[in-house]
């Protein structure tokens, strides 16, 4: 979530997490995903996007606890 380095060398490489992030994100909580959403893409076009500012923008959203925003996901996408 706080760096596109992956997708450097294989842009098609690292998607299954991301994408699998976001369906868990828009199943099970849609309209805070959709203001996340709406929030980065209020950023300018083609403007850097620090690690910082990231984390920043998804906690202002989903709140600051990672590690249980991940473990929820994880048994989430383990009943997938």
């Amino acid at each position: 979530m706080t760096s596109d380095q992956a997708f450097q060398s294989d842009p098609m490489a690292p998607t299954p997490r991301p994408w699998a992030l976001s369906f868990y994100l828009c199943e099970t909580q849609p309209r805070l995903y959709g203001a996340y959403l709406a929030k980065t893409a209020e950023r300018p076009l083609f403007t850097d996007y620090p690690p910082a500012e990231r984390m920043a923008d998804f906690q202002s959203i989903f709140g600051s606890d990672i590690k249980m925003i991940e473990a929820k996901f994880l048994r989430y996408m383990e009943k997938k």
